[in-house]
């Protein structure tokens, strides 16, 4: 059987929209929707971030923290670079790694099951 890793990006502040990804949606920071949903799935869930407030929440709920290199915390810098960051840092014994989008709270969690199947 393969081993899949989750892996949550979310960058502390957005340059279009303040604090996307810890707006209040329904009760809840908008990313702790998905780590929710994620964690229904593999408890091998990584979780990168800049933010301390969202680091600490995704410490609680038991999540593996990549801390975001300082040269990773620009606004324009490219998805595909922090994702190479953390692909250095997951240990190597890991088949595939599934990314979980932070700021969609409406992610059914049985397209996660499905995807994570597919892999």
């Amino acid at each position: 059987m393969k081993k899949i890793a989750l892996l949550m990006i979310a960058k502390g502040n957005s340059k279009r929209l303040k604090n996307k990804n810890k707006l209040n949606y329904n009760g809840k920071p908008m990313f702790v929707w998905n780590i929710k949903k994620g964690l229904a799935v593999s408890k091998n869930f990584y979780f990168n971030s800049d933010d301390e407030e969202m680091i600490k929440i995704a410490s609680k709920l038991k999540l593996k923290i990549i801390k975001r290199e300082k040269k990773l915390r620009e606004p324009e810098t490219p998805s595909r670079l922090i994702f190479k960051s953390c692909l250095n840092k997951i240990p190597k014994k890991i088949d595939g790694i599934l990314h979980i989008q932070a700021n969609s709270p409406n992610l059914d969690v049985n397209l996660i099951r499905c995807a994570f199947k597919i892999m």
